[in-house]
C-alpha cells in the first residue's frame, strides 16, 4: 500500500484553487498540481508522514548524547555534547557535524581533569549518534520520496 486512498485532499485543494484570487492564487494553483488527480495521496498520508517527520527530527537530536553515554562518557561530557549541538545549530553545517563530537571532548577533558583516558572514545560516541541520527533521516526520506513517487506512477 503507497498511501493510497481517496482523494479527500486533492478535492480539498481543488476547490482552494476555484476559491483562491489575487496574490494567493499561485499557491492555490500550485497546490491544485500536487494535490489533484495528478496522484493518489491521501490527507492520512500526508498527516502521518509529517508524524514521522517530526519524531524523527526530534530523535536525530537526542542520538548524540545518547551514543555518548554508551560509549562511557560522563554527564559532563553528554552536557557538552548537547551544548555543543546547540552551538552547532548557529554555525552551519560543520558546526553540526563537528559541535557534539567536541562539545563531548571539551567535557569529558573537563571532567576527566587533563587525563586523556576514554576523552576521545565519548568524543566518538557522540559523533557517532551524529551518524546515526543522520542515517536515520537519509532512511526516512527515501522512504518518502518512494511513496511519492510511487503515488505519481500510479
Amino acid at each position: 500500500m503507497y498511501c493510497s486512498g481517496s482523494s479527500t485532499s486533492g478535492r480539498f485543494f481543488r476547490n482552494l484553487c476555484a476559491r483562491s484570487s489575487g496574490g494567493s492564487s499561485c499557491l492555490g494553483r500550485s497546490a491544485c498540481g500536487l494535490f489533484s488527480d495528478f496522484n493518489d495521496i491521501s490527507l492520512l498520508c500526508l498527516i502521518i508522514t509529517g508524524v514521522i517527520a517530526v519524531f524523527v527530527s526530534i530523535a536525530d537530536n537526542f542520538f548524540p548524547v545518547t551514543m555518548t553515554k554508551k560509549f562511557g562518557g560522563s554527564k559532563y561530557a553528554t552536557t557538552g555534547a548537547t551544548i555543543g549541538l546547540i552551538i552547532g545549530f548557529f554555525t552551519g553545517p560543520w558546526g553540526i557535524i563537528l559541535g557534539p563530537f567536541f562539545g563531548a571532548l571539551v567535557g569529558e577533558w573537563i571532567n576527566k581533569e587533563g587525563r586523556e583516558g576514554g576523552v576521545f572514545k565519548a568524543a566518538f560516541g557522540a559523533f557517532l549518534g551524529f551518524l546515526l541520527g543522520t542515517g536515520l533521516k537519509m532512511i526516512t526520506v527515501l522512504a518518502f520520496i518512494w511513496i511519492f513517487v510511487i503515488s505519481f506512477i500510479k
